[in-house]
């Protein structure tokens, strides 16, 4: 009898890692497009950093505000810096275009709106010295507004994912881990940003969940529980969504589309690893944000495209809340369902009281607001 698909998943062998050097070489990833209003903070965060061997490579996607004449300035002045531009062809596209232009041995990855605390890079080079096994690295964020004023941790609950993760994943769908933070929160080795970040070609949007969902498959990951960087919240990002709109659905719709052709892409490339008879994926399936812009439409191929997702591989991957939602929505009318989703995956305000509340009676809130520096002063 073959096992179950799910299973195939205990096969997989972390990645070899190469030994890393006293003082590692860091490599800071910057995508920008038309963010030149936060672009100046982003850069003097990574030059204002506590470990001084590092590079920021900055790929401009086709920006036409004032961003190319801020990176000229910053290049003419701080040798760290390298420049490139590009014609307008996605977030993903940038950030390969920027590491295939670096050459550190640690990769980090930040947004043009967010900042790195000062000890962010001493910090991560130290983590990953601690734990050579692992080539992926997180850490915690605080969401701070559009002037920097801190509001709250993220993850703002539990404990970040750790450790070798890859024979506990399914591998019927791609599969989003508990606890991780947005892209400013994430590193990799470059042996494992080697083989990762090709996946993000022909994407447009949101490369943090491929490296997300693909990293864990190949590495161990290390977590850093203290926040060392700010995520800004301004009302452009998806962080900062409180109601869905049916574009918005479109987007998350194509989000996951991408994610699943590079998790597909990927996970050919690692069958080999893999016992002789692992099921080559389906080229596409349905995705939970399809039925639900049909469902806020109200379109007739919602009924359809309920059975198809509820016995499809993205709901049988989520966690148990989540497939809760899913399977019960057909039996919400169409105003409680459109309300229950924006709670579970909007940004409302009843649901950051919940969390804020949930978080103050944590343990682990003695913690969860303290960077690495002031932990060790305490």
């Amino acid at each position: 009898m073959k096992p179950k698909t799910e299973s195939w998943s205990e096969h997989l062998k972390p990645l070899a890692l190469p030994r890393l050097p006293s003082r590692p070489f860091v490599s800071v990833l910057i995508a920008n497009y038309n963010y030149g209003r936060f672009l100046g903070q982003a850069l003097e965060s990574v030059l204002a950093q506590t470990y001084e061997n590092f590079e920021i490579v900055v790929c401009d996607d086709g920006s036409t505000d004032e961003s190319r004449e801020i990176l000229a300035a910053f290049g003419q002045k701080f040798r760290q810096l390298t420049v490139l531009l590009q014609d307008n062809a996605g977030q993903s596209e940038a950030i390969l275009a920027a590491f295939q232009a670096s050459c550190g041995e640690i990769v980090c990855f930040l947004d043009s709106d967010d900042t790195f605390l000062p000890p962010k890079l001493e910090e991560v080079v130290k983590a990953f010295m601690d734990a050579p096994e692992a080539g992926f690295l997180v850490h915690r964020l605080i969401a701070s507004d559009a002037s920097l004023r801190m509001m709250r941790p993220i993850p703002a609950v539990g404990k970040l994912v750790r450790g070798w993760k890859a024979p506990q994943m399914s591998l019927s769908s791609p599969q989003m881990l508990w606890g991780m933070p947005p892209t400013s929160g994430l590193a990799l080795r470059r042996a494992v940003a080697e083989r990762i970040l090709p996946c993000l070609r022909g994407s447009r949007a949101f490369a943090d969940s491929v490296i997300q969902v693909l990293a864990p498959l190949i590495t161990p990951i290390v977590a850093i529980d203290s926040p060392v960087g700010l995520y800004r919240v301004h009302g452009e990002n998806a962080f900062s969504l409180r109601k869905f709109t049916a574009a918005d659905l479109e987007s998350l719709s194509l989000r996951d589309s991408e994610l699943w052709r590079a998790w597909r892409s990927f996970v050919r490339t690692i069958a080999p690893d893999l016992p002789g008879g692992y099921p080559t994926p389906p080229e596409n399936t349905p995705s939970v944000y399809q039925y639900a812009r049909a469902r806020m439409k109200g379109e007739a191929i919602s009924n359809a495209l309920y059975r198809d997702v509820i016995a499809g591989p993205w709901v049988a991957a989520m966690y148990w809340p989540y497939r809760w939602f899913w399977k019960s929505s057909a039996f919400l009318p169409d105003w409680l369902f459109e309300m229950s989703f924006n709670f579970a995956y909007g940004k409302g305000l009843g649901k950051q009281t919940i969390s804020r509340i949930v978080q103050w009676l944590r343990a682990e809130r003695a913690i969860a607001w303290k960077t690495p520096t002031e932990a060790k002063e305490k």
